[in-house]
């Protein structure tokens, strides 16, 4: 019996060591597929010392679970009752949101994008002071008309990835 319990545990290891093994290999067929998508349109580099920061934080009062994991109160999962595995107690959790001003320079002209991220500031200015540059994509989307895809994917944050631009008018030169 004990050697049934051994093989059981080792093939549970092997399928968990093989599922890992596959994603990674598909994260990194998405990644390149991504890359050879955005080759096809124009780039200009974004020097990340140009863009204003500015952060905020509070404090929110919420309700976790037994493990400290946030619950949504209007959720199907809440349940008040402590015994069932649901609502354990109230527990204030520091949320983070950094507004940056990027100004993106196209034909001579300047484009400012406003958007806002879920990342405490500094670790943002950390993460562009490392990395100095960040590629931005340019669609034409007609001959007076450019939209621009920012590709925050290098910094390597959770949440933060490639996010676009409304569509601007060409300004005349």
């Amino acid at each position: 019996m004990e050697y049934l319990w051994q093989i059981t545990s080792i093939l549970i290891a092997l399928i968990i060591f093989i599922i890992e093994i596959v994603n990674k290999f598909q994260s990194k067929k998405a990644n390149k597929k991504r890359l050879q998508l955005f080759k096809r349109f124009k780039q200009v580099t974004l020097v990340l010392d140009h863009i204003k920061i500015d952060g905020l934080h509070w404090q929110e009062n919420r309700p976790v679970d037994i493990y400290d994991n946030q619950l949504d109160p209007n959720g199907s999962k809440f349940n008040k009752q402590a015994h069932l595995g649901g609502y354990h107690k109230q527990k204030n959790l520091t949320k983070f949101k950094s507004t940056l001003q990027i100004p993106i320079h196209y034909l001579g002209q300047e484009y400012t994008y406003n958007t806002q991220l879920p990342v405490e500031h500094t670790i943002l200015r950390m993460k562009f002071y490392q990395h100095k540059t960040l590629p931005i994509y340019i669609y034409p989307t007609s001959p007076i008309t450019v939209e621009f895809a920012l590709d925050f994917t290098c910094l390597n944050l959770p949440n933060v990835g490639l996010m676009t631009t409304p569509i601007y008018n060409i300004k005349n030169t």
